[in-house]
């Protein structure tokens, strides 16, 4: 979904180049390792639960309403 959203939020809806496209997609790989890496130092501090309540909780709050 991230793959396919992006380049038609990018490229259709804001009318930004295929460069902006690639440098988003770099960005939402490396947030995806820094968080794939951060992870089990995380669990070694809170439980599981809490750490899976708070993503959640900021995964809800930066949501916003599709563009249109």
């Amino acid at each position: 979904m991230v793959i396919v959203n992006s380049v038609v939020l990018v490229q259709g809806d804001l009318g930004r180049l295929q460069t902006d496209v690639a440098l988003l997609l770099g960005a939402y790989g490396g947030g995806s390792m820094l968080v794939a890496l951060g992870v089990p130092r995380l669990l070694d501090a809170v439980s599981d639960r809490v750490l899976m309540l708070a993503g959640g909780s900021l995964s809800r709050s930066s949501s916003r309403p599709p563009l249109g």
